[in-house]
């Protein structure tokens, strides 16, 4: 019998820690593709002249992380969702680090679920 509740105390551990990990970091399938917004979950960045941010959209269904965060699991045919920032600095941006300031922002069109992904070139946080 201690044999199995060691076995089932185990399983149960391993299982806590991979729940919590799961809430703690952004999309593991991008992680070393994009910058990541550690207080929202979110990827973020600058593409044509741009800053974007992940959101969710059909990722919403099954996602049941916290309120405000991004799906971390979610990538339809190997793509993030997407949208453009409600607001950026002034004359674009060039770089992700134009982005930080704004990587906490709303959207302003709709979120996209989209066949392509923002541009990647220069993620500044891996």
């Amino acid at each position: 019998m201690t044999m199995w509740t060691t076995v089932i105390a185990t399983t149960l551990l391993i299982g806590a820690v991979q729940c919590y990990d799961q809430y703690t970091k952004c999309n593991l399938n991008f992680y070393n593709t994009y910058s990541c917004n550690y207080e929202n979950l979110c990827l973020f960045g600058c593409s044509d002249n741009k800053c974007w941010s992940q959101c969710n959209g059909m990722g919403a269904v099954a996602w049941d992380g916290p309120d405000g965060t991004c799906n971390n699991e979610y990538g339809l045919v190997n793509s993030i969702e997407w949208c453009i920032s409600s607001d950026g600095p002034a004359g674009g941006c060039s770089s992700d680090a134009d982005c930080v300031a704004y990587k906490g922002n709303s959207c302003s069109g709709a979120c996209s679920v989209g066949w392509s992904n923002p541009d990647h070139s220069n993620a500044i946080i891996r």
